[in-house]
């Protein structure tokens, strides 16, 4: 997969952040406001795909990436919801499990193939859980 990843011409943002389970739904709000999609913002992303989750949560994500965009000059980016057998939710998937496994000391120097390719931008965001 790392070799796969590193092949594309692509640009990889991975962002996280440790909270309580009750916290999760303001932690991905803040993720999307500080990291996500400023980085979106500065590569010109035009569209986002994001993996389905409840009717709330997908609200919950669209109402972020509105009032992000609202006070930029920018078009506000389209956005969809799509179910996991959507080929790119399998992209964040992986990501997600390399960044995973770096954090928890056995990516077996998967990140740091992807950081050496030049591609992905690795943010993390620490806050209190």
């Amino acid at each position: 997969m790392v070799a796969s990843l590193v092949d594309r011409p692509l640009r990889l943002c991975v962002a996280a952040t440790r909270c309580a389970p009750r916290d999760q739904t303001a932690a991905r709000a803040q993720l999307f406001d500080e990291i996500l999609l400023p980085f979106a913002f500065r590569l010109g992303v035009t569209g986002f795909v994001l993996e389905q989750r409840s009717n709330a949560e997908n609200h919950a994500d669209g109402r972020s990436i509105w009032n992000w965009y609202r006070p930029t000059p920018e078009r506000i980016p389209t956005f969809r919801h799509v179910g996991k057998t959507e080929p790119l939710t399998w992209l964040a998937d992986a990501v997600s499990g390399i960044w995973s496994d770096a954090i928890l000391g056995r990516s077996d120097g998967m990140l740091e193939r992807l950081a050496a390719s030049g591609n992905p931008e690795v943010a993390v965001l620490n806050r209190a859980s």
